[in-house]
């Protein structure tokens, strides 16, 4: 991602198929600098008039005038539009008590809290101090250890790959979750096409900062080891997949990928590319929504 190079050895499950590090770093913090896109705050503070047009669009997504989405959808946001699908799933509402873990600078929490969602939380080890929105607590600085209560909705966004302790934190996840409570799971997965052809110079391999890469064999595996029960898979890769890998066959780091790395003839075939092996299920990163068994 940033060209600090590297060696750094996984082992392959011979049953399932899931990739974990061997050694992780002592000081796996160095491998998460400022510039890390996590900790990004650019959008944090927007100007005033960037506010309100966020805070309008959010609302069409997500608030009470959702209703007449359908009429300018083209226009908005396909990262919200892609939250309130999660939510849906999920069984999410106003109402819910939802925790976010590992959400970096809590960007998704922020735009919940703005629409009505008071019962949200964010947890991660890797923040400078907690972060707080409007006098209340958003983000607390630690682990999924430090938070207590019940929740209907636990979300991992491209974070369990980062934790070391898997089952545990699976384990406290099902100590957590409200009995018809959803934990969504998002990750890069192993059981792809990505993963097959690109292996090292697979984009979302992410050395050393991904301890653990599931197939789905594995992560259904460790849910019912804990009481869980994948109870749906929705693979939503993208062409990043293609974009960062081809860009690290050429040695080249993350950093430098930009608009202008690829063609717009490109980025259509590597969008149609993961839109198709989506469908196929073999794209390089799905949403794993779990419930009790």
């Amino acid at each position: 991602m940033f060209g600090f190079g590297g060696e750094f050895w996984y082992d392959r499950c011979g049953s399932c198929g899931g990739l974990q590090l061997r050694e992780i770093p002592e000081n796996l913090s160095a491998f998460y600098p400022d510039n890390y896109y996590a900790f990004d705050t650019k959008g944090a503070s927007p100007g005033r008039a960037r506010a309100w047009i966020r805070l309008l669009r959010d609302a069409l997504v997500l608030g009470r005038a959702r209703r007449f989405t359908r009429w300018i959808e083209p226009l908005l946001s396909p990262g919200m539009l892609q939250l309130r699908g999660w939510l849906e799933r999920a069984g999410a509402s106003r109402d819910s008590r939802i925790l976010d873990v590992g959400c970096g600078d809590g960007a998704w929490l922020r735009r919940l809290r703005d629409q009505g969602y008071q019962h949200v939380l964010g947890v991660d080890p890797f923040i400078a101090s907690p972060i707080e929105r409007g006098g209340k607590l958003l983000v607390k600085k630690g682990t999924l250890d430090d938070v207590n209560g019940e929740w209907d909705l636990i979300m991992f966004h491209h974070s369990l790959e980062h934790i070391a302790d898997q089952r545990g934190t699976l384990a406290r996840v099902a100590d957590l979750l409200a009995p018809s409570g959803c934990c969504l799971i998002r990750i890069p997965i192993v059981s792809s096409h990505a993963w097959e052809e690109y292996r090292d110079r697979w984009v979302q391999l992410d050395a050393p900062r991904h301890l653990m890469l599931h197939s789905t064999a594995s992560l259904e595996r460790l849910a019912e080891s804990v009481g869980l029960r994948v109870d749906a898979v929705v693979h939503d890769s993208t062409m990043f997949q293609f974009e960062g890998s081809e860009l690290y066959r050429r040695d080249r780091p993350l950093t430098e990928l930009s608009t202008s790395s690829y063609s717009r003839s490109q980025r259509r075939t590597f969008a149609a590319r993961a839109a198709a092996l989506n469908a196929e299920g073999r794209g390089d990163q799905a949403a794993f929504y779990l419930r009790r068994r």
